[in-house]
């Protein structure tokens, strides 16, 4: 038997520690799907969800995880999922790519 475990990515946000585990996005990447009108990409973000922000380096290390796993989406609970934009993790839901992600 073969066990695939996956190394959470540590951030210190306001002097608290969270941990973030990629999303599965099996049915692409809603940034890539931007168009005129935004299509996916604006139904993946949150508009009116938790946005935690980020400094430059904390951005960088989020968006190099994001790579490495080929994910844009992260969870800290399983529940609540984020995405970056700009310098802040918005909340996103990854189930409107097809993604098995179920958001709570």
């Amino acid at each position: 038997m073969h066990t695939l475990l996956t190394a959470p990515l540590q951030l210190s946000v306001n002097g608290k520690t969270m941990m973030f585990l990629p999303v599965p996005m099996t049915n692409g990447f809603p940034s890539r799907s931007l168009s005129a009108s935004g299509g996916l990409w604006i139904r993946f973000l949150k508009s009116n969800g938790r946005r935690i922000e980020l400094d430059e380096k904390d951005t960088s290390r989020v968006q190099a995880y994001m790579r490495q796993h080929g994910t844009e989406a992260l969870t800290e609970d399983g529940n609540t999922a984020f995405t970056v934009v700009g310098y802040v993790l918005q909340e996103c839901d990854p189930s409107v790519c097809g993604s098995p992600f179920e958001p709570a």
